[in-house]
């Protein structure tokens, strides 16, 4: 981690040999999306689905499969859109 770090530290040098600055602003924009940049969204399989349902112990009776994983897609867009 530390190698990944000098090596964004390195790109907000400044291009000069006599110039010393240095881009904090660049800085941290790299560090975020180093952090955040490279996640891709991965949604529920139907079994996960089926798994929460048997955790969280619904009754059959209560709520219709097709309630439940319309419930579950409703859920992982609202996520999705808030996270991308």
């Amino acid at each position: 981690m530390n190698e990944r770090i000098r090596e964004l530290a390195e790109q907000c040098v400044g291009d000069r040999p006599y110039n010393n600055s240095f881009d904090y602003e660049k800085f941290a924009e790299l560090i975020i999306q180093e952090c955040i940049g490279k996640k891709e969204w991965v949604g529920l399989t139907d079994e996960e689905i089926d798994d929460c349902e048997e955790e969280v112990g619904i009754p059959q009776y209560e709520i219709s499969s097709a309630d439940l994983y319309a419930f579950a897609q409703a859920i992982e867009k609202t996520l999705k859109e808030k996270n991308t």
